[in-house]
């Protein structure tokens, strides 16, 4: 986030990240609750929880609020875990991921992370899992094809193109 705040051209000799950090966080998470879901999000996780996909959050949110975003819009009932950091700087998800995927107990083959970001390929490369990404959130689809990962520009396209097996999803 440091580097995405320079690049924004904050000025971070003059305000220290942790004070525009939170700042940010701060307008941020008085309108948290005014956000909605991505068109057919809650479609997207009905089928592949219908299909006996177990389906965890791994997030750079701060935990507790991810836990009252998730309760908010009814849908804890879809995850078996919800990772987030213990403080606001949406820092790396390295070692979250590598938590998750010892808590998931599962083949690393046999998980697949859904991102939107270049930072979510790297975790999934990480944790040695596979992973595809979604354009229509942080990062320009141009950006996220250029780290090799599979891009499918929405959710409603991933489920399309998907092939749910016995063992999840082949793409």
């Amino acid at each position: 986030m440091k580097d995405y705040y320079a690049k924004a051209g904050l000025d971070l000799k003059k305000y220290s990240f942790e004070e525009l950090g939170k700042e940010w966080m701060d307008e941020y998470e008085s309108r948290r609750l005014e956000g909605k879901l991505f068109p057919k999000a809650e479609e997207v996780l009905q089928i592949i929880n219908s299909n006996g996909i177990e389906q965890s959050i791994l997030s750079a949110y701060k935990h507790d609020t991810l836990l009252e975003l998730v309760n908010h819009f009814n849908l804890y009932h879809y995850f078996t875990h919800l990772t987030g950091l213990d403080h606001i700087y949406a820092t790396s998800k390295l070692d979250l991921g590598k938590d998750l995927m010892k808590k998931l107990n599962h083949l690393n083959s046999n998980v697949l992370l859904v991102g939107d970001t270049v930072h979510d390929f790297e975790v999934a490369q990480a944790m040695n899992a596979g992973c595809i990404l979604v354009a229509d959130g942080h990062q320009r689809k141009e950006k996220l094809i250029e780290c090799g990962a599979g891009v499918f520009d929405n959710l409603e396209n991933v489920i399309k193109k998907a092939i749910i097996s016995p063992n999840g999803f082949v793409i």
